[in-house]
């Protein structure tokens, strides 16, 4: 019998498989990067369809197979952002997937790494004004960067770090938002992500 892992996470995106399963990229709490099977997920009557929609916060569990993961029951939690009313959220939340997809090797569980995404995703649900939502998305990315050792510490580091995700906080940031995207773009450069 296998065990059954309870975890929570973010469905980063998926490829479909076969006439009716899908293989669903998640980054979770627990495993970090998990590349997961969701059997019979394409069928109308699928219990998952709506849980693991690419871009929804969900709680999953998981049971560890002897080549992949595979998802047993998974529930989107409230907090997800809504498709049709946050389409610039949305795209936001794309372009980090991929980047989290490019940069994360596999699993192994991070969790300075879960809390920049998941903190993100939260004020994704609550800013819309443009200037926002750019200052978010570089801020993000410059601690995705900065959690897996791609970024030196810079000047007014802490002042990044702590500043809360408000529209308050993130107009304090507008003035740096030149230099986190230089540090962004010369860490990108060096990798050659």
């Amino acid at each position: 019998m296998h065990q059954i892992h309870h975890t929570e996470g973010f469905v980063l995106g998926h490829r479909n498989i076969g006439e009716a399963n899908r293989s669903i990229t998640l980054f979770t709490r627990d495993f970090g990067l998990v590349r997961a099977a969701a059997q019979s997920i394409r069928k109308e009557t699928s219990k998952l369809r709506f849980s693991l929609q690419d871009y929804t916060y969900t709680r999953i569990d998981l049971v560890r197979g002897r080549d992949i993961w595979r998802i047993t029951n998974a529930e989107k939690k409230e907090t997800s952002i809504p498709f049709r009313e946050y389409g610039a959220q949305v795209k936001v939340f794309a372009r980090i997937s991929r980047l989290l997809i490019s940069l994360c090797a596999g699993e192994e569980e991070n969790e300075e790494l879960y809390d920049v995404v998941s903190e993100t995703y939260h004020a994704l649900t609550t800013l819309s004004l443009d200037e926002d939502l750019k200052t978010l998305e570089a801020v993000c990315v410059f601690k995705i960067l900065l959690s897996l050792g791609y970024v030196p510490d810079v000047l007014d580091m802490n002042r990044i770090m702590n500043t809360p995700y408000t529209h308050e906080g993130l107009e304090t940031l507008y003035t740096l938002r030149p230099m986190i995207i230089s540090h962004i773009n010369q860490a990108i450069q060096e990798t050659h992500l």
